[in-house]
């Protein structure tokens, strides 16, 4: 039971940092701010901070408009 607590962490930590690093790129490429996308979204500049720092995972329709906000593809 434990051993699967673990695992089930560990691959949620991996998918926080992918999608952390995914933000954090898209945002240089695109030359904008944390402070731009939040204002974007229409959220706090904390909970983009908490998505680019990966203690946060946004809802399925809030990652669809981060995606299409940064002009990524989302499937």
């Amino acid at each position: 039971m434990l051993k699967n607590k673990w695992h089930n962490l560990c691959k949620r930590i991996k998918k926080n940092r992918e999608l952390s690093d995914l933000i954090k790129t898209q945002l240089k490429q695109l030359g904008k701010t944390k402070i731009w996308l939040a204002r974007e979204v229409g959220i706090s500049k904390v909970m983009v901070h908490n998505y680019c720092s990966g203690r946060n995972m946004p809802s399925p329709h809030r990652m669809k408009q981060l995606f299409e906000i940064l002009q990524l593809p989302y499937t």
